[in-house]
């Protein structure tokens, strides 16, 4: 699979910090939110949960309205080739094929469907080399 850089556009989000254990039903499958991580309505209208961290890392305020703008911060990813079982931080999402398998700052990984991928990522280069052993059933 060939990696390649992109970059989150400034989408704005809606998001609220939780205080209890939450089942959220994300697109790609149910994921379990703890107390403290953040509920994002993102831009098809779907929920799904953050870690404070990489809350903090990737979004920033918009007038303390509850909504959020997204960093400019650089992901890698590739579009899989086949069904894929990806272990999130809140728990196992199915990936289809075509979906995009994002690495996120801290290294975590998610599917993302094309439409969504599309509309809050752009590229900044070509292929990168990949390093890991990508192929295998399970990350």
């Amino acid at each position: 699979m060939n990696k390649r850089k992109f970059r989150k556009k400034p989408v704005v989000v809606e998001a609220y910090q939780t205080d209890r254990k939450i089942v959220v039903q994300a697109t790609e499958g149910p994921l379990l939110a703890s107390p403290g991580d953040w509920i994002i309505t993102g831009v098809d209208g779907k929920q799904y949960p953050c870690k404070p961290d990489i809350f903090e890392k990737t979004y920033e305020p918009v007038n303390g309205t509850g909504q959020y703008r997204r960093k400019p911060v650089i992901i890698e990813a590739f579009q899989t080739p086949k069904e894929l079982v990806i272990i999130t931080l809140e728990g196992p999402l199915r990936a289809e094929p075509g979906d995009w398998i994002i690495t996120g700052v801290t290294g975590e990984q998610y599917p993302c469907k094309p439409s969504i991928f599309e509309k809050i990522y752009e590229p900044v280069d070509e292929d990168l080399s990949s390093t890991a052993l990508w192929g295998t059933e399970t990350f």
